[in-house]
């Protein structure tokens, strides 16, 4: 047996009993060391591949432990090896993990996707005529000019994560987004950080347990319609949710991009800011178990 691990909270937060089950309906258990302690599942030793049901009912999980305190939430895939080797992750990150749960304390992560029409796709020239693919010159010009069109497709996207930043600043501790070309865009307040890229997902499509990482923008087709998907997650105190939502409803009423609100979610994005150590030793799924690196 090996054991697949959802969370890492403080013991204080202990649930008192977990009403829900993992993933093929496998026990939840907490193991605790010290002031931390983390909530993981009996499995087999060749593990769980991801499915859609045993994801969602891994989230869900996480959800119970979040409804409970502040949670540091793990990717779909993190196996340890047996009891010690969970405890010796709690011994060994503890500072981080502490550090970590001091800012993501009392918060929840809201995310905001908007599609932005790919005007440089409807923009774009017609290819040259056959006779004309051959030429050197020609070529060189398609690619200028197909390069120019992708810079000014992120340039778009980025403008569009700085109006989300600015526009949600006040009711927000962090905020996290990147650029198509994979170049982050960040803020944190309140001396939580700068620049962030999270460590794992929103649950449903919004953000995965085994998905890559910080929100995003994306070239992405709604319906027979073309377009540039940006996502962007943020930091929220729980008691500033309602406000959030209303300013959601009021930039999606002036927005000329269509506009999806998703959350309040677990902190997947802000499980390790400012440079910290991981909040989640995360692995590629196939990794049988991992040990508790360093």
């Amino acid at each position: 047996m090996t054991y697949l691990t959802y969370a890492v909270f403080r013991e204080a937060d202990r649930p008192g009993r977990l009403s829900v089950a993992g993933p093929d309906g496998a026990a939840v258990a907490v193991l605790s060391d010290g002031d931390l302690s983390a909530a993981v599942s009996r499995v087999p030793a060749d593990g769980l591949p991801p499915t859609l049901p045993r994801v969602k009912a891994y989230t869900q999980v996480i959800a119970s432990l979040h409804a409970v305190g502040a949670v540091l939430p793990f990717r779909y895939g993190c196996f340890l090896s047996d009891r010690d080797a969970v405890r010796a992750l709690l011994a060994r990150r503890r500072s981080a993990f502490r550090s970590a749960l001091d800012r993501v304390s009392g918060c929840a992560e809201m995310g905001v996707r908007l599609l932005l029409a790919d005007q440089e796709a409807e923009a774009a020239p017609p290819p040259p005529p056959a006779e004309d693919r051959s030429s050197g010159t020609a070529y060189l010009r398609s690619r200028r000019g197909h390069y120019a069109r992708l810079d000014r497709r992120d340039e778009r996207a980025r403008a569009a994560l700085e109006q989300l930043r600015q526009g949600f600043a006040d009711v927000c501790v962090a905020f996290t987004g990147e650029a198509p070309g994979g170049r982050p865009h960040g803020l944190g307040l309140q001396g939580h950080g700068s620049v962030l890229r999270g460590g794992s997902p929103h649950p449903p499509r919004a953000k995965g347990p085994f998905s890559g990482g910080a929100a995003g923008a994306e070239t992405r087709r709604a319906g027979d319609r073309a377009g540039v998907l940006v996502s962007a997650s943020f930091l929220v105190r729980r008691r500033q949710v309602p406000a959030f939502r209303e300013l959601f409803g009021r930039f999606q009423s002036t927005s000329a991009a269509p506009a999806l609100l998703s959350g309040p979610w677990p902190p997947y994005s802000f499980a390790g800011l400012e440079g910290a150590p991981s909040a989640s030793p995360q692995t590629d799924y196939g990794a049988r178990s991992i040990a508790a690196a360093p």
